[in-house]
């Protein structure tokens, strides 16, 4: 039951965007190694990165329609 919660989470974001999805992902992998050697500085900048992403997408997602 909880999988199936946790999937229904995650299908708007299949469905509107795969790339920024990817893109999420692959930045999540980054911040993993990057995690292991230092800490806080990465997170900080991926929380920027992530922000970023976010209003490129919401401007392209505007300029569309």
């Amino acid at each position: 039951m909880y999988e199936r919660r946790n999937w229904s989470l995650l299908l708007p974001l299949k469905v509107y965007s795969p790339t920024l999805l990817r893109s999420i992902n692959s930045l999540y992998l980054t911040y993993i190694m990057f995690t292991l050697t230092e800490g806080t500085i990465w997170d900080i900048s991926l929380r920027h990165i992530l922000n970023m992403q976010a209003h490129i997408y919401l401007a392209r997602k505007k300029s569309c329609f």
